[in-house]
């Protein structure tokens, strides 16, 4: 799945992707197996800088075993993108970079804050749109997947109510008497 950025029209250009394209479908299948999907995709270049605004949406289905229950199910995932692109230069010998040690050092409210728009770069005039989705979907994927509720507070799936069920398990664990037990019975004369 290559784009070749020097034939992208000045007012952009789209792509899709779907479970019926066979590149896509051979991509993603260690995510999303035979479930339907699709990505659609805009590139515009930004300037004569070699630079473009690329945007799109994931919507798709996982494959998925409830987090409140066990169950499987299909989660309903949608999830937009939007990245710059830019040509990657090669740094001079003497320059210094300084990288935050890690994604939450970047934010100073939380992590629900809106992060903007982030920057890729890129090399030559081509650039492998198949490696890049497959990162973008695999980040889509949720930690915690659990189905919907309904109005009545119910899950969608085996119709518990949420909201008064414990989820957590619990397995009692056998206390070891300790080697030393026995020398607090012991008698010295």
């Amino acid at each position: 799945m290559i784009i070749h950025l020097h034939e992208i029209p000045k007012e952009g250009k789209n792509w899709s992707y779907d479970q019926n394209h066979a590149e896509a479908r051979t991509l993603f299948n260690d995510l999303l197996g035979a479930n339907p999907f699709l990505i659609q995709v805009h590139i515009e270049p930004l300037g004569a800088s070699g630079t473009f605004q690329m945007s799109g949406v994931f919507t798709g289905q996982w494959p998925e075993d409830c987090s409140r229950c066990g169950d499987d199910f299909k989660y309903d995932s949608r999830q937009k993108f939007s990245h710059l692109l830019m040509p990657k230069f090669p740094a001079a010998r003497d320059e210094k970079t300084a990288k935050t040690n890690h994604l939450s050092d970047n934010l100073s409210v939380g992590l629900t804050d809106d992060l903007g728009m982030e920057v890729f770069e890129y090399q030559g005039n081509t650039l492998n749109v198949g490696q890049f989705l497959h990162e973008i979907v695999a980040l889509a994927k949720p930690l915690i997947p659990a189905p919907s509720v309904d109005c009545h507070g119910q899950c969608e799936l085996c119709k518990i109510p949420v909201h008064q069920q414990s989820f957590s398990y619990d397995e009692p664990m056998e206390t070891k008497q300790s080697p030393f037990a026995g020398l607090g019975q012991i008698k010295i004369n």
